[in-house]
């Protein structure tokens, strides 16, 4: 991992290359912090990637603008509020239940502390994930570079034997797709939609 502006990215990868450290059993994952929201097209940076490394990016997406909000009374209502929310649809749904049975049945099947626990959690983070506002304009976004199987190409065995310099490819990929693969948000923490260094633990993407 390399914590660096987006000029030292560029250099660093080149050194990295020039001294074959940057290779398909090495992952580089680049956390880039001199970029936010209005500068970070992340594709304009890259000069170029070779065929097969392992390369992830996090980087700065932050807002600025100042209708922000933060702060810790922000944090402290918001979790409050979803807290009061989850605990209204937690004994709601235990009372619906508890209707539908006698009391001697619902002795038995009644959620027990840890079962009412897991479910609060798990109601407060789905409070949060879509309706906090707190520090959402503090934003990282993860990508990954699809770099396996970017200059491939196939041949049959005829034209193999006949033009074997076709079969030859400098590794340079032209045209680099970027993976999002996850964000990182205060209110939130890290999630990933996707590994960081997917070819890694996918087998390639199937290529």
């Amino acid at each position: 991992m390399a914590i660096v502006t987006t000029e030292v990215m560029t250099t660093l990868s080149e050194i990295a290359r020039n001294l074959l450290m940057s290779h398909t059993l090495a992952q580089w994952l680049y956390v880039i912090s001199d970029t936010d929201l209005n500068n970070g097209n992340l594709s304009s940076l890259i000069n170029s990637l070779y065929e097969g490394e392992n390369v992830a990016f996090m980087y700065n997406v932050t807002d600025n603008s100042p209708d922000c909000k933060n702060g810790i009374m922000c944090y402290c209502q918001e979790m409050l509020s979803a807290f009061v929310s989850a605990l209204d649809a937690a004994v709601q749904d235990e009372l619906d239940v508890a209707a539908q049975v006698s009391d001697e049945e619902w002795e038995a099947i009644r959620p027990t502390k840890l079962q009412r626990r897991s479910m609060l959690l798990k109601h407060m983070q789905q409070f949060i994930a879509t309706k906090s506002r707190c520090g959402n304009c503090s934003t990282w976004r993860a990508l990954a570079a699809d770099t396996w199987g970017a200059t491939y190409r196939t041949f049959t065995d005829t034209e193999f034997l006949g033009d074997t310099g076709n079969a030859t490819t400098a590794g340079v990929i032209e045209h680099v797709d970027l993976l999002h693969v996850g964000y990182w948000r205060p209110i939130d923490a890290l999630r990933f939609d996707e590994v960081l260094f997917p070819h890694v633990e996918h087998g390639f993407r199937g290529k």
